[in-house]
């Protein structure tokens, strides 16, 4: 989409939201030039990727660059702001709850908005949940559900090896790091075999070499 012509970005911004008084943010045309300097972004080869796309504002699925042109956020900024951008109530009571408590360590210590949420959820997921164990992402929620069923039959005295898993599929980046990162306590020993330093668990399971999805093709051409 096109910038919208003739009028100002701070007045864009301005009936953006609600049309309440808001800062314009200044203009910076070395944005990008600073990035570069000091920022390394993920999933990008930073030699050969394309400038990234500098968004100073958003507004439900769309969001704002500092000339006021206007990007669908389709993919929901990685998955994640599934209520969209600057939602007048969800930024409101953050900002409630920043003013009262934003954060305390999870391990002995616990707070009133997590069990309230417990209590609300609960009721919503299929018959015989009990628990809810609190994640920040997709890939640590896999990793928590693996480590949670080895766990239980580790306490029984069974052993169990195997994984399994959907070919070519995305299932998160993190198990393999944070179960063979650390060093071995009783929290990690039950997992010590799904990577150790010799790697004897993908040697077990190796994954077959496939062919790279067409999609992949040109970017790996264009990279290699």
């Amino acid at each position: 989409m096109s910038p919208i012509p003739g009028v100002g970005f701070a007045h864009v911004l301005k009936d953006l939201f609600c049309n309440q008084d808001v800062i314009a943010m200044p203009p910076q045309p070395n944005w990008i030039t600073r990035d570069r300097a000091h920022i390394w972004h993920p999933y990008t080869q930073m030699k050969t990727a394309d400038a990234p796309i500098a968004i100073v504002a958003g507004k439900g699925a769309e969001l704002y660059d500092e000339t006021g042109k206007v990007y669908i956020d389709a993919v929901a900024s990685w998955w994640t702001n599934i209520h969209g951008h600057a939602h007048p109530y969800m930024a409101e009571k953050l900002a409630v709850q920043a003013r009262k408590l934003e954060h305390v360590i999870f391990a002995g210590f616990t707070h009133p908005s997590a069990i309230e949420l417990a209590e609300r959820l609960l009721p919503l997921l299929p018959a015989g949940q009990s628990k809810v164990f609190f994640s920040d992402n997709g890939s640590t929620a896999v990793e928590v559900g693996i480590k949670m069923a080895i766990q239980y039959f580790y306490n029984q005295g069974i052993p169990r090896k195997k994984v399994i898993a959907f070919d070519l599929a995305y299932h998160g980046g993190y198990l393999w790091h944070h179960v063979g990162g650390r060093a071995i306590c009783p929290f990690t020993t039950p997992f010590r075999t799904f990577c150790t330093r010799s790697n004897a668990f993908l040697r077990q399971y190796p994954v077959k070499k496939r062919p790279v999805c067409k999609l992949w093709k040109p970017i790996c051409k264009k990279v290699t």
